[in-house]
């Protein structure tokens, strides 16, 4: 149980194993903490796509396929934000790109967050979508019928003079009746249109204004997803997990890089028959931290003529 929630805080379970029991129970949390997103990323899904298709089975299908993708996005975005324990410098991009990341991870959070506030509070977002209908619906009704008014009282004038003969006047009420028939079917359409709408945006923005409590949700659902990062940065370079890690990603990077220059000399021995080494521009290659400074020396008058006898 253990290993799964230490592979769920996507860090190497291995490493963890062989160390202390803070170390151990840090990182299950962070593994508890991640499990709970992603079963609140289902839930919500699942319940955005339901309302949005009206189908439990769809909405279980597309919300597990979603969720999976945001979860792995979520573990990656999770590793990304680790520590860097190789030497490094500090860009401001670099900075720059973290903030972008944490932003990100909250932009997420916000949007798992919604669909779950309109499940808590869906009482409240069945009268504000309810009075939203009846509005709309008065609304297209009273559309429908300036429409047709000007049509309608045309023919009522029509009829009541005294003018028309019998088969017009015939014909000016089947008129009417077909205008009046077309009318009620409009608004019958329109009205069905309405009622089986689900509203589900505009219910979450009238359930803002009611109750704006619902931001106190979405601020600890953001807190929820950069829990683990938060419990991970309490973690001391100095402990036996990040020495240990910190030793076997410089063994990895020192590895491949003496490989790399022994390739590299190879082939232009191979190439151009020539014995040629990596030239190297910093004291702690490939991290590149120290640059190698070039040697000054004061040279006086004679050191000059010298130099420049030598030459000739």
């Amino acid at each position: 149980m253990l290993k799964l929630l230490w592979i769920f805080s996507g860090d190497d379970y291995r490493i963890i194993a062989s160390c202390d029991k803070l170390i151990k129970f840090k990182f299950a949390l962070i593994g508890v903490v991640v499990i709970v997103i992603i079963l609140l990323s289902l839930l919500s899904i699942q319940i955005a796509i339901e309302s949005l298709f009206r189908s439990i089975l769809i909405g279980f299908l597309i919300g597990g396929f979603f969720a999976a993708v945001l979860s792995v996005l979520y573990i990656l975005l999770l590793q990304t934000l680790s520590p860097n324990l190789l030497p490094h410098i500090k860009p401001k991009t670099i900075e720059n790109s973290r903030w972008l990341r944490y932003l990100f991870i909250v932009f997420i959070a916000v949007v798992v967050s919604k669909p779950i506030e309109y499940w808590i509070f869906k009482s409240d977002v069945t009268q504000i979508t309810n009075h939203l209908k009846a509005t709309n619906i008065a609304e297209l009704i009273r559309s429908v019928h300036y429409a047709e008014e000007r049509e309608l009282d045309y023919i009522e004038k029509e009829l009541n003079g005294n003018h028309l003969s019998n088969e017009t006047r015939n014909k000016y009420v089947s008129m009417k009746n077909s205008i009046n028939a077309q009318k009620e079917k409009k608004i019958i359409q329109a009205t069905l249109l309405v009622k089986n709408s689900r509203y589900f945006v505009q219910g979450l923005n009238g359930l803002h204004e009611k109750r704006p409590i619902i931001w106190g949700i979405t601020l600890l659902n953001a807190l929820l997803f950069l829990l683990p990062i938060l419990i991970k940065l309490s973690i001391p370079r100095s402990s036996e997990y990040m020495q240990e890690k910190m030793r076997i990603e410089r063994d990895l990077v020192d590895e491949n890089y003496a490989l790399t220059k022994q390739q590299y000399t190879e082939l232009f021995w191979k190439k151009h028959g020539r014995f040629v080494k990596l030239y190297e521009t910093h004291l702690d290659p490939p991290y590149n931290t120290k640059r190698i400074e070039p040697e000054e020396k004061n040279l006086n008058q004679s050191d000059l003529v010298e130099l420049i006898y030598k030459k000739k």
